[in-house]
């Protein structure tokens, strides 16, 4: 699941001092960010070869959409190599405020190893002076050891439209994903941290076959999905004193090549919120969810250098220093 901090202390601190100062609009940083487009145009063909383990599973016109769903969901562990990339907004809403934050990310699993990084910056801050920055990256082995790599706010820098570190503070190997875990309750490896099954999805809309895959609508109850996303979202909002009260949306438009592999899939989810137990307030993610299997596009080595064991850190170039 791509992470999104959603860091709000600064924004309560704002709305208890805007009640009697006027605050001056600001734009945030964000509004230069782009997002790196050669990965939104990701997995536009099918894919013509596909290299699986024994239980992949495959899918016919005859199947569910909840039947194919569920496959997918399988078989993005069965493939030898995949690529997701996902864009999006994450809004967060309190009083009447508004903050926005534009959201990438992208997965690389080739052979059983798993490269992640997740960038996040403001884009809109209801005329309020925020800027929040996000860049980190993970590594998890076929021993799902796990690595994480991490800037602070202070050492991302926005140059040429794209996030940068200066330096990374955080470098720090986990033995296994269970020592992850008794920090940070993520799982990077998982496609999501949904839990999207027969007993979680409430609706459907009929699979319509197109060119050379299938597409519909999924709808979950929340409450039931989120069970093991809900204490990834509060350990997020843990530092803020803030917790998630309420899940109310998780929906999906999908699409699935024939070949019963995610082509694209667009994802919708909400939650409300409160914040150090006064502020209530609502978050919204909304993104867009792309799949390749052609490593050509999204070369393995472009992100993590398997010779050195080690990430392609993409510091912030020298001239951008000066």
């Amino acid at each position: 699941m791509m992470t999104k901090k959603i860091m709000l202390t600064l924004l309560v601190l704002l709305i208890v001092v805007s009640t009697t100062v006027a605050l001056v609009a600001c734009k945030p940083e964000g509004d230069g960010f782009e997002f790196d487009k050669k990965l939104m145009q990701i997995g536009q063909s099918a894919p013509t070869t596909l290299e699986t383990l024994d239980d992949f599973i495959e899918i016919d016109e005859s199947m569910s959409a909840t039947e194919m769903m569920m496959a997918a969901v399988h078989n993005y562990e069965q493939v030898k190599y995949i690529a997701v990339s996902q864009t999006g907004d994450v809004t967060t809403s309190m009083l009447g405020l508004d903050i926005q934050q534009a959201v990438e990310g992208l997965r690389i699993r080739k052979d059983g190893e798993t490269y992640m990084h997740n960038n996040s910056i403001t884009k809109k801050a209801g005329g309020l002076p925020i800027t929040i920055k996000v860049l980190e990256k993970y590594f998890i082995d076929n021993n799902s050891a796990v690595k994480l790599l991490s800037a602070n706010q202070k050492n991302i820098v926005l140059y040429d439209h794209k996030l940068y570190a200066k330096a990374f503070d955080i470098d720090k190997k986990f033995a296994s994903m269970s020592e992850f875990q008794k920090e940070n309750p993520n799982d990077p490896s998982r496609l999501f941290m949904y839990i999207v099954n027969e007993d979680t999805i409430e609706s459907t809309t009929t699979p319509v076959k197109k060119d050379g895959y299938y597409e519909f609508e999924v709808r979950c109850n929340a409450t039931d999905a989120f069970e093991d996303y809900l204490p990834v979202m509060n350990y997020m909002l843990k530092g803020n004193k803030g917790t998630v009260t309420k899940s109310t949306e998780l929906s999906f438009v999908v699409q699935i090549w024939e070949e019963g592999v995610f082509k694209h899939y667009d994802v919708v989810e909400q939650y409300d919120i409160k914040i150090a137990g006064i502020f209530n307030g609502g978050v919204s993610l909304k993104s867009d969810v792309k799949f390749t299997y052609d490593e050509k596009e999204v070369p393995w080595n472009n992100y993590y250098d398997s010779a050195k064991d080690d990430f392609v850190r993409n510091l912030l170039p020298e001239d951008a220093k000066k």
